[in-house]
């Protein structure tokens, strides 16, 4: 399903970048095997190194913004 939509949003688009970045990917199989499709298909695939993904990511991301637009 990941896969069939970056297909057509690259279609569409001309893009061909995919960020994986939710929940979902904790789940190893699943994101190890819909990365290699769609590097498989020429899609560059940005993913989670160090931070992890779902809540912890999402939290960091959210203190990244307010500290970044935080009036000093």
């Amino acid at each position: 399903m990941v896969f069939e939509a970056a297909r057509k949003v690259r279609e569409k688009t001309g893009l061909n970048r995919v960020v994986l970045s939710d929940s979902a990917w904790h789940n190893r199989y699943l994101s190890v095997s819909c990365r290699r499709t769609l590097q498989d298909d020429g899609f560059a695939v940005l993913y989670h190194h160090q931070v992890p993904p779902g809540d912890g990511g999402l939290a960091l991301g959210q203190a990244l913004v307010a500290a970044a637009t935080a009036e000093r």
